[in-house]
């Protein structure tokens, strides 16, 4: 990897390690949800903190409810898209 990909890499990496650990040290505390775990979500794993998720498992429970969403309305985002690829073709004439 090159200077400055490099650099982005391990700036992003440096991000996620920090942002797991502190969810790891904040997720039993009194600090509010931002995600609420559904019966079927465990909020870390086997770690017994039944508060609030943790960044990484967090990240799962949204990517799964996006995963949902998008599969119920994938109809209404290719809409979407068409409408907007139409109106940036039509304004570059």
């Amino acid at each position: 990897m090159g200077g400055k990909s490099g650099f982005g890499v391990l700036l992003v990496l440096s991000f996620l390690v920090f942002a797991e650990g502190l969810s790891w040290v904040t997720a039993s505390g009194p600090s509010p949800c931002l995600i609420t775990i559904e019966n079927d979500d465990e909020a870390a794993y086997n770690n017994n903190q039944e508060n609030c998720p943790t960044f990484r498992v967090g990240s799962e429970i949204l990517l799964t409810r996006l995963d949902v969403f998008i599969g119920s309305h994938d109809k209404s985002i290719i809409a979407a898209f068409t409408v907007v690829l139409a109106c940036s073709t039509i304004q570059q004439r």
